[in-house]
């Protein structure tokens, strides 16, 4: 089950910097011959950038940062769009996504530590268990053996 989520999430971070990357490697002029004001597109561009790293270093720390990496690729699809109520919205989803970062990281450092102590306990009962088992087994066996073989007879020939 962890292998199939961290993998989800390793695919929807993938997916978001593949298409940041597409986004960054446009040339400038095709960007602000379709967005008209190339300005405000830019410091959109580089919010993008500062908010995506943000998000890849709470994710790193064990944040679950699915739901806001397929946000960010909302807010680039409507970046792409070019249009200035597009621009404006997701300037608006990324600015939603940066102030979530800080209550990701806390949500992941508090899932790593829970991860830790459950596998302390784990490993625990386990050694527990182990040392049980090492000193009743054989008092256990010989009790077995005997009430198996309590109506035995032995004679001397």
């Amino acid at each position: 089950m962890r292998a199939t989520r961290r993998q989800a999430l390793g695919a929807a971070v993938a997916l978001a910097l593949i298409a940041f990357t597409a986004l960054c490697c446009a040339p400038a002029e095709a960007s602000m011959a379709t967005h008209g004001t190339g300005a405000s597109y830019e410091a959109l561009v580089k919010e993008l950038e500062e908010v995506f790293f943000a998000l890849q270093s709470a994710e790193s720390m064990g944040a679950n940062v699915t739901s806001a990496a397929h946000d960010l690729n909302h807010a680039l699809a409507l970046m792409e769009s070019g249009s200035e109520q597009d621009l404006m919205e997701a300037a608006s989803i990324i600015q939603q996504v940066n102030s979530s970062i800080p209550g990701l990281t806390a949500e992941g450092e508090t899932a790593r530590r829970m991860s830790t102590a459950g596998l302390a306990t784990t490993l625990a009962v386990l050694a527990v268990a182990a040392a049980l088992v090492y000193l009743f087994m054989p008092r256990l066996v010989w009790r077995i053996w005997a009430r198996g073989r309590r109506d035995w007879k032995v004679s001397a020939q």
